[in-house]
């Protein structure tokens, strides 16, 4: 025979079960417990922790909204494979002198379910820009010279003598006067 559980208490994940055995002429008796154990599905989770670096990075990535143990994380280098990241199954992951883009993922599991990946954390490691001087280092009176750094980022602030030049937020300024300038780049 079979008997079928149905129940909506999604909160109870276990059943015990026996059985009552009657043959008509002997004493009824129950047969031994049976524990009947319901997991919820794995769910992956959230991997949070995608940045920026320049040259080299690092840093830690984190799970969020998983259902279930973190069995392993996983790295994919540049356009790599994924590859295992041995004795790694907390829920954050510290990385360090990441040194090219990085993708990073843990693999979750709840009770014997089938596993499941979470999102992916992306670690961007951008080449270190350059300055290029287009001009003299010594600048005479009525004279300039450009500094250029890379183009295509997000923002660039220029300071002379430490002082913000306000207005000037291009990869490259024109310099008359003597000073000491840097750029911070985002």
């Amino acid at each position: 025979r079979s008997y079928t559980v149905s129940n909506s208490n999604s909160s109870q994940k276990s059943y015990e079960f026996r059985v009552l055995v009657d043959n008509g002429t002997c004493a009824s008796q129950y047969s031994n417990t049976s524990t009947l154990s319901v997991n919820s599905p794995s769910i992956g989770g959230a991997a949070i922790g995608t940045k920026d670096y320049f040259g080299i990075g690092t840093g830690l990535v984190s799970l969020q909204n998983n259902r279930g143990h973190v069995i392993k994380w996983q790295h994919k280098p540049g356009t790599g494979n994924w590859t295992d990241l041995n004795g790694q199954t907390g829920t954050t992951l510290h990385y360090t002198n990441v040194n090219q883009t990085t993708k990073y993922r843990a693999i979750v599991q709840n009770g014997n379910c089938i596993s499941q990946n979470s999102s992916e954390a992306q670690i961007t490691i951008h080449n270190v820009p350059s300055l290029l001087l287009n001009g003299s280092e010594n600048i005479a009176p009525g004279e300039s010279a450009q500094l250029i750094t890379d183009g295509g980022f997000f923002s660039y602030e220029w300071k002379k003598d430490n002082v913000v030049l306000v207005g000037e937020t291009g990869n490259s300024i024109t310099v008359k006067k003597p000073g000491a300038y840097n750029v911070t780049i985002e």
